[in-house]
């Protein structure tokens, strides 16, 4: 599994350098003049961002001329800073998730729309959430052919110009796309392909270069959490120890994956799941929260409490089954 490096690792001062960096790429992207001492953004309350949601009719095939279908295409807009005279656009890319719209947890974008006076949508990935190219039929494989990087790139150029159109925005608009992670990498590869098209390009955590059985990544989540102390990181390995040794006695074993309602995984899929839940805090920047949790208990005690942080997580057991990954049910709860 291919995840951006963890938030954790970096320092406040780095981070802060992070967003100055970002901050002034973009503005250098829309030839804004950029104050040092002055990059500050404005605080933006969620309940404040006046959101439409919208549709658009997208080519399910862009590379077949005779294929005419299409499909509904989710995307939301939030033109209450926008002043066209300025003709500055942020497009912000969703991936591999149901988007929602602006994040409230991510509103650096809407800062940045905020303050540069630009019109600021957001796109929903083909596949995910309602912008489904055949419906709610089921996942076959037949149908899942049109879901690659360039359907989902060419998609995003269509876009740029239906919306340059809609709001009637002039051609030599000054867009620029952002995303991190997976959409982080279209982020970079949409600039890279269609230069025409944008300005610039923020891409936060960019996996431009997909690596098979990335293990430096499993190194960078230990790394992560020697941060919280040498103690945090000797904690984490003996829990691992202890599932590894349950794993050998196949009646302990099962009782054991009970207590996580995982008793339909296999010993590699259980063993992949507790790391997934793990590394999961490193990623979201809660290690430090994970490390206290576990601090100065007894291995039985940090067992029930790893027990309860499993309950609580998103990282669900049956996520990691051969038959969740056969399913082809498309459920757009999930």
């Amino acid at each position: 599994m291919i995840r951006r490096p963890p938030r954790s690792t970096q320092s406040r001062s780095s981070a802060a350098s992070d967003v100055y960096k970002r901050q002034l790429s973009i503005c250098s992207a829309i030839n804004l003049d950029f104050d040092r001492k002055n990059y500050s953004l404005k605080e933006i309350n969620f309940s404040d961002i006046r959101q439409q949601l919208k549709w658009l009719d997208q080519q399910v095939d862009h590379f077949d001329f005779s294929n005419k279908d299409t499909f509904g295409q989710r995307y939301w807009v939030v033109d209450q800073y926008c002043n066209k005279k300025y003709k500055r656009v942020i497009l912000q890319i969703c991936g591999e998730y149901t988007c929602v719209g602006v994040n409230p947890k991510r509103l650096f974008p809407v800062q940045l729309a905020e303050k540069y006076e630009a019109l600021y949508v957001v796109l929903e990935h083909r596949y995910y959430g309602e912008s489904q190219p055949f419906g709610q039929q089921d996942w076959t494989t037949e149908r899942l052919r049109f879901l690659t990087i360039q359907n989902a790139l060419e998609d995003m150029a269509y876009f740029i110009k239906y919306i340059n159109k809609q709001y009637e925005i002039e051609d030599d608009a000054k867009w620029v796309t952002v995303g991190g992670s997976y959409p982080g990498a279209l982020s970079a590869w949409f600039r890279y392909k269609y230069p025409h098209l944008t300005k610039g390009a923020l891409a936060s955590s960019a996996v431009v270069n997909a690596i098979l059985d990335y293990d430096k990544y499993d190194y960078q989540v230990g790394q992560s959490f020697s941060k919280s102390g040498k103690w945090c990181l000797e904690n984490v390995q003996e829990l691992y120890r202890y599932v590894e040794k349950i794993l050998t006695d196949q009646q302990q074993s099962q009782a054991f994956k009970a207590l996580f309602n995982a008793t339909g995984l296999t010993d590699q899929q259980f063993l992949l799941y507790i790391a997934d839940i793990q590394a999961g805090f490193v990623q979201t920047g809660q290690r430090s929260e994970f490390c206290l949790k576990m601090k100065d208990k007894k291995l039985e005690e940090r067992i029930k409490s790893f027990i309860t942080i499993a309950e609580k997580s998103d990282t669900k057991a049956e996520e990691f089954t051969f038959a969740f990954a056969a399913n082809t049910t498309y459920d757009p709860s999930k």
